[in-house]
């Protein structure tokens, strides 16, 4: 399993789903201890796609097991074997995927998937409530930069009825 000491050993990535230009964003890419500049790919390619499209873990112990689920890693650098994603679902909705991968062999086990589902699920509904904080914060100031607007529209329009008042009085 994953013991904390032996996470270091372990590749690790937060991507999260872009609903707008239908990406994966990743957020963190941890790998061999070196943290990797942030990227966006396409959804529908390699394995991190396959658990949103799917909202579904997928636990990897070898290379080998891609062609058995139909699926393929991106093409890059790591040497990896060992591959496991879980989805972030808050609220019914895929909205990322944590991942870990290993370039050993059957690396991780039906534990480690239980644990990294909690971990994920637990994230998911983080980071939905501070997207629903920061939605609400933006409609907050639009209804109160609204709420300013009327408030002048009826001083100017209370000014004009004192104005026509006035003359009127004069007369």
């Amino acid at each position: 399993g994953v013991s904390p000491r032996g996470l270091a050993y372990y590749d690790r990535m937060i991507a999260l789903l872009d609903e707008t230009t239908n990406e994966l964003s990743f957020e963190l890419d941890v790998h061999q201890g070196t943290v990797l500049p942030k990227e966006r790919i396409p959804l529908g390619e390699g394995l991190n796609s396959w658990v949103v499209v799917n909202h579904q873990p997928l636990l990897l112990g070898s290379t080998a097991e891609e062609q058995r689920f139909g699926v393929q890693a991106v093409a890059d650098t790591k040497p990896t074997e060992s591959w496991l994603g879980v989805p972030m679902i808050a609220r019914d909705r895929v909205i990322g995927v944590i991942a870990i991968e290993s370039f050993k062999r059957n690396a991780f086990t039906a534990d480690d998937l239980i644990l990294m589902t909690a971990v994920a699920n637990q994230a998911a509904v983080t980071i939905d409530n501070s997207h629903l904080y920061r939605d609400l914060e933006g409609l907050t100031y639009a209804l109160e930069q609204r709420v300013m607007e009327r408030t002048n529209e009826l001083r100017e329009t209370n000014l004009r009825l004192l104005a026509a008042d006035r003359s009127k009085n004069q007369f």
